[in-house]
């Protein structure tokens, strides 16, 4: 079987914050993930993992002001000071909520900086990150985004992520593969770039394409693609990041329509 997980950002989202943890639990997860949990205090989201027996997996660095369109810190030259006091934050609560990843969202490329000056702020701060990390045993994760999804995100390529990951020269370092924005920008080469880049993931989503519904809904060949993760020994998390298409539960039949 493979290891899924929530997303509450995504799933469960009828209920409050704090009440998806025993939706999900009762929905038969193990683990969960969310972006931003930063408006609940990290000891109430500790206790309710405790009481549902859930395991936090990831969570986002602050990513800067998410409503008015921000989409990360970490390669934003002017922004340097904001990511680290962030991403201090974010450490806070992986450490109480034993959380094993925090992905650090790159940023938009329209603000004026040239690649280079973003790349070498983003390895840097990359560094700087892994470094806290690795003291508490969390890895650090970069997520490449579609521009279909985010226009004018930094980081828009597994290739692009694999070197940026090859310069931080960091273990803890690994790459967070969403199939879904990885289905945009490979397009009929899902398959093929799944095991290309399987080996340095540390960490995958998913959600169907088009629509970003549960797997099912969409022309992304499931069967295939969990056959590929299983074929290729993966044996981290796969989280279900995806807008059901009518409510959280009744979506979740694809779990046994694909045997996961």
């Amino acid at each position: 079987m493979l290891s899924l997980c929530a997303n509450l950002s995504f799933l469960f989202t009828e209920f409050d914050f704090l009440e998806r943890f025993q939706q999900a639990a009762s929905a038969n997860f193990s683990a969960v993930e969310c972006l931003f949990p930063y408006a609940v205090p990290a000891d109430h989201i500790d206790s309710v993992l405790k009481k549902t027996g859930l395991k936090m997996v990831l969570i986002n660095a602050p990513a800067g002001n998410w409503d008015k369109g921000e989409r990360g810190l970490a390669a934003l030259p002017d922004r340097q000071d904001e990511f680290r006091a962030g991403f201090l934050q974010a450490l806070h609560y992986a450490r109480t909520l034993n959380c094993s990843f925090i992905h650090c969202m790159a940023g938009l490329s329209e603000t004026g900086h040239d690649t280079p000056a973003m790349e070498q702020c983003y390895v840097s701060n990359l560094i700087w990150a892994a470094r806290l990390a690795g003291e508490a045993n969390i890895t650090i994760t970069i997520e490449p985004i579609s521009l279909q999804t985010i226009n004018h995100y930094y980081l828009k390529t597994a290739e692009q992520a694999s070197k940026i990951i090859s310069l931080t020269k960091m273990p803890n370092i690994g790459l967070q593969l969403d199939l879904y924005h990885l289905s945009l920008t490979e397009e009929n080469m899902l398959e093929q770039s799944l095991q290309k880049w399987l080996p340095q993931t540390r960490h995958i989503q998913i959600a169907d394409s088009p629509g970003r519904h549960e797997p099912g809904t969409g022309n992304i060949l499931w069967k295939e693609i969990f056959s590929i993760i299983r074929n290729e020994n993966y044996h981290g998390w796969i989280s279900c990041e995806y807008n059901p298409l009518k409510s959280t539960i009744n979506g979740l039949i694809w779990r046994d329509n694909y045997k996961v």
